[in-house]
């Protein structure tokens, strides 16, 4: 649609500059007969038109980005459930490891910095994908494995570590460290991976 305006638009633009062209050209040579005049206004018009069409086509519209749709706030609201479900699997998973309570208040206090990297992970993620429409028209996945997922794993992993230490004062010897890098890996990952052979598959 965006196109085709931008392309109506030009064809009236080459319009009147090709009648003024024409009234330039009477006023220059004096009066003529109309055969003639019609003749060379019909020619000029066509010529116009023609190139007009031809710069239209070849100039594409990059200011205008598509709006987003149902159908991809959607995969965008499911993804981050499924990563925000790993977190809570993974913390569900170590606590039960390690024979610890389970209730709300306590799971949720281990997945807290977690889920808190993971949120600024997404953000970021959000703000890239919209740019990257904006300036280039191609979208940016966030189900693909690269580079939305590798970025959204190394973020959260690496952030809800630091936050763990730092913030809420919790340990973080290297044995969790390993296990958190990992099982956050195969987790956010692995569905990514599922999601794209069937996408393929299809």
């Amino acid at each position: 649609m965006v196109v085709a305006t931008y392309r109506r638009r030009k064809s009236a633009e080459a319009g009147v500059i090709a009648e003024m062209a024409v009234a330039r050209l009477a006023e220059r040579e004096g009066p003529c007969p109309a055969g003639p005049l019609k003749v060379r206004t019909s020619s000029l018009l066509v010529m116009a038109l023609d190139s007009s069409t031809a710069s239209g086509a070849s100039q594409p519209d990059v200011t205008a980005s598509p709006a987003p749709t149902s159908r991809s706030l959607g995969s965008t609201a499911t993804s981050i459930a499924a990563d925000a479900a790993v977190v809570v699997a993974f913390v569900l998973m170590g606590r039960n490891n390690h024979d610890e309570g389970l209730t709300p208040a306590s799971v949720l206090g281990v997945a807290a910095p977690f889920l808190i990297a993971l949120c600024a992970a997404w953000v970021v993620m959000l703000l890239a994908t919209r740019r990257t429409v904006a300036t280039t028209g191609r979208t940016l996945s966030v189900q693909r494995l690269w580079p939305a997922g590798i970025a959204l794993w190394v973020t959260t992993a690496v952030g809800g570590l630091v936050l763990r230490n730092l913030v809420f004062g919790d340990g973080t010897a290297a044995s969790f460290v390993v296990v958190t890098c990992v099982v956050l890996g195969v987790g956010m990952l692995g569905w990514r991976a599922v999601w794209t052979a069937a996408t393929r598959a299809r």
